[in-house]
C-alpha cells in the first residue's frame, strides 16, 4: 500500500501540475498527501487571495469535492484521500478541481 501511495501520489502531483495553470504555485507532499499553494501571479508567488480561493472551495464542494484552506495566507489546498482511494475517483476529484481553477 505504501508503495501504491508513493506512485499514485507522484501521478496526482504531476497532473496537478500539468493541468491547472497560473493559479498553481507549488505543488507538494509525500504520497498521497499533497499540499497545492494558490497564487495570484506564479512569477511573484503572491498568495491567492482568500475571496478567490473560497470561491474555489465552493465550486468544489458543490461539485462533491470538500476541501478547506489552510495555510499561513488560507491560500493552500490539501488533498489527503483514503489511501485505498481507487484511481479513477482520485483523478476524478482532480479533473474537477482544475475546471474549478479555470473558472474562479
Amino acid at each position: 500500500m505504501v508503495n501504491r501511495a508513493h506512485a499514485l501520489g507522484l501521478d496526482a502531483q504531476a497532473n496537478i501540475r500539468g493541468s491547472n495553470g497560473p493559479l498553481v504555485g507549488e505543488v507538494h507532499g509525500r504520497g498521497l498527501m499533497i499540499g497545492i499553494a494558490l497564487v495570484e501571479d506564479r512569477a511573484t508567488m503572491k498568495p491567492r487571495k482568500g475571496g478567490r480561493v473560497g470561491a474555489l472551495m465552493g465550486h468544489l464542494l458543490s461539485h462533491g469535492v470538500p476541501k478547506i484552506p489552510c495555510g499561513r495566507h488560507s491560500n493552500e489546498m490539501r488533498l489527503m484521500p483514503s489511501l485505498t482511494i481507487p484511481r479513477k475517483m482520485l483523478f476524478k476529484a482532480l479533473d474537477i478541481q482544475g475546471d474549478g481553477l479555470k473558472h474562479i
